[in-house]
């Protein structure tokens, strides 16, 4: 037979292919395909299983990581808990990581029991481990209420080859289960008899930890259904209720990632099947949850919508850039109380118009202006919005600062007002979803000028990927200045118009911008100063609203014998982005400041962390703010290692 040149190249590709697939099959089974890594000084706590115990029980978890031998202690973020040692095993086993190449050696497995308080709170906590290499990263734990019974769940029953049985429950109940194949779409089958009429809800918790993608998780509600064909067929019935997105776009909800959830009344009485299953048929020893099914009814469903909602929040955390910060009149307080006000030509100021040394603080007026400036952090009044824009001619005329309330009760619904601007006015705009938020709703903010031209809008379009990958991201705040003065109108609607409802609420401030220090990311989450030795904190610091004044750190309850010491680290070195024209619009400036901390050849080894807290100062004109919580982080002094 002869082949024509096309035919030809097909024949040796697709060769080549299998060639290539069959290489890499060897490859990968191969045990000689790398050599094996070296293990960490510092101990590694990796894995856990099961995530979680019942309030008022003992729970026993194994935690699987690298350099945990002579572990003696269970360290906890809270007195509700209280951990104790009870085996420690040296394996020589890896880790698959299900988005990245290559694998973890794992060197120890230690057998912990957890006894929880009746009085713990229902929520996420952090559990470390302490051996003479220090204290290990946190690992996360779900106490859950004692009115459901807590069960592991049955790998022999749930896995793929017994998808019509299952792993039987009765409700109320909760599992602990594990999505335990990297890769091929492991699913976890669960079956249940239900009355007709009978309403249940569903809901799966898996804990968002590491810097990787979240490994998150679906819920599907079948009915076994079947046929002369297949009698193994699956109906589906349901899906989640929450979706689940990308971690970037403009459906993304940045900062938080939802629980899988679902909601269903049974027409008909019978066995029916819940499965989880990870996201993009992806697994592996961190796709680790818990599984909930309770009446429709129960008290005991969170409001928190994320997928690890937690016992107690941190006092230290900040954040701006999230559609769950709350807006509120006392708005502006909170952030002066992260500045200094100055009145003339200070950098950290309060702008109001734009114009050089034209603010004013605590209501004092400003020599150098023309002409009297409003006191920033006066009075923000509060307008609801009911209307459309289709039936009023006229939008309310609101003066700023000022807070709108409204709901998007209706497909295309727009709610607008309108506010005067002078030029050079600088303002910045928060938006706050008190009920549901991104990716249910998501709320779309744009600034229209007298003829209904976007002046600005909410969506930012950033170029990342090494300038060849564009994003379109919906951002709960943004700062503009106006170029020239006038009437403006700001529009809200849902980003679809497709979608509406009750749960379709919405805050959003219009406030003069306040130059101050934003979020503050404390690094590492833990520190272990070998005697003699010396290690370093980083934090990154956001510099909201053109701040431009110095930020000061500070730490405090330091071990005896360890020191801080400011640190000059040179910067890294990146490509220029191709176009950030909008960036400043929707990101703040960012710095990273790294402070030293050394241990004295004699200081005195700790047998358990000590918590170290750091503390910022914004310093604006030479005048200190106030004090700053930045973050706690556990810190051990060690002896050198054993040669």
């Amino acid at each position: 037979m002869l082949l024509t040149k096309f035919q030809h190249s097909q024949a040796i590709s697709r060769a080549a292919s299998r060639m290539l697939l069959l290489v890499s099959a060897i490859l990968l089974a191969s045990p000689l395909q790398a050599e094996k890594k070296a293990l960490p000084s510092d101990p590694r706590a990796l894995y856990i299983y099961p995530v979680g115990g019942q309030r008022g029980a003992v729970a026993e978890v194994q935690i699987t990581g690298q350099t945990l031998q002579g572990t003696y202690a269970v360290w906890t973020n809270s007195d509700s808990l209280r951990g104790q040692v009870k085996r420690i095993e040296e394996i020589d086993e890896v880790g698959d990581q299900p988005y990245a190449i290559g694998s973890v050696p794992l060197s120890h497995r230690v057998t912990v029991e957890v006894e929880i308080s009746p009085d713990a709170e229902i929520g996420g906590y952090s559990l470390r481990l302490v051996s003479p290499r220090g204290v290990s990263d946190p690992l996360p734990f779900r106490v859950s209420s004692e009115r459901e019974p807590l069960i592991l769940e049955d790998a022999s029953r749930t896995g793929p080859g017994r998808p019509t049985q299952g792993q039987l429950l009765e409700y109320p109940v909760a599992v602990n289960g594990l999505i335990g194949r990297s890769l091929g779409g492991e699913v976890d089958y669960y079956s249940f008899d239900v009355d007709a009429g009978r309403e249940l809800y569903f809901e799966v918790f898996f804990p968002a930890r590491g810097k990787g993608p979240i490994p998150k998780m679906l819920l599907y509600l079948y009915r076994h259904e079947p046929s002369w064909v297949d009698p193994h067929r699956l109906r589906t019935l349901a899906f989640n209720d929450d979706p689940v997105v990308h971690e970037a776009g403009l459906f993304a909800a940045h900062g938080t990632v939802r629980r899988a959830s679902l909601k269903h009344r049974f027409a008909d009485s019978g066995r029916y099947l819940i499965a989880v299953k990870g996201f993009d048929d992806r697994g592996g020893p961190d796709f680790v949850y818990q599984l909930r099914i309770v009446d429709a009814e129960s008290e005991e469903i969170s409001a928190d919508r994320s997928s690890w909602p937690l016992a107690h929040s941190d006092p230290n955390a900040w954040f701006e850039r999230r559609f769950q910060v709350r807006v509120s009149p006392d708005r502006l307080q909170e952030l002066s109380r992260r500045t200094v006000l100055q009145a003339g030509g200070a950098k950290g100021k309060v702008d109001v118009t734009g114009s050089a040394g034209s603010a004013g603080a605590s209501g004092t007026d400003d020599a150098a202006g023309p002409t009297p400036e409003p006191d920033p952090l006066g009075a923000v009044s509060t307008h609801r919005l009911s209307g459309t824009s289709e039936n009023v001619a006229e939008p309310a005329l609101v003066t700023l600062p000022a807070i709108l309330e409204g709901v998007i009760d209706r497909p295309g619904k727009a709610d607008r007002v309108r506010f005067t601007a002078e030029a050079g006015q600088a303002v910045a705009v928060e938006v706050e979803t008190p009920r549901d938020g991104v990716p249910i709703f998501v709320p779309w903010v744009q600034v229209l000028d007298q003829e209904q031209e976007v002046v600005f809008s909410a969506i930012y379009n950033r170029v990342t990927g090494n300038n060849v990958m564009l994003f379109r991201e919906l951002e709960s705040k943004m700062i503009y200045t106006f170029d020239r003065g006038g009437e403006y109108t700001l529009q809200i609607r849902e980003l679809t118009t497709a979608h509406a409802g009750s749960e379709f609420a919405y805050r959003v401030l219009i406030r003069p911008q306040i130059p101050h220090v934003g979020q503050l990311k404390l690094e590492p989450d833990r520190l272990n100063i070998v005697q003699g030795q010396a290690s370093r904190l980083t934090v990154t610091v956001d510099r909201e609203e053109k701040f431009e004044g110095e930020v000061a750190l500070v730490v405090e309850d330091l071990p005896e014998g360890v020191h801080a010491y400011a640190t000059a680290v040179p910067e890294e070195a990146r490509p220029p982005a191709f176009d950030e024209s909008e960036k400043h619009m929707f990101r703040p400036d960012t710095q990273k400041v790294s402070i030293t901390l050394m241990a004295e050849d004699g200081a005195s080894t700790t047998n358990l962390p000590r918590m170290v807290r750091v503390k910022a100062r914004a310093i604006v004109g030479g005048e200190m703010g106030p004090l700053i919580p930045v973050g706690v982080v556990p810190l051990m002094v060690v002896a050198p290692p054993q040669s």
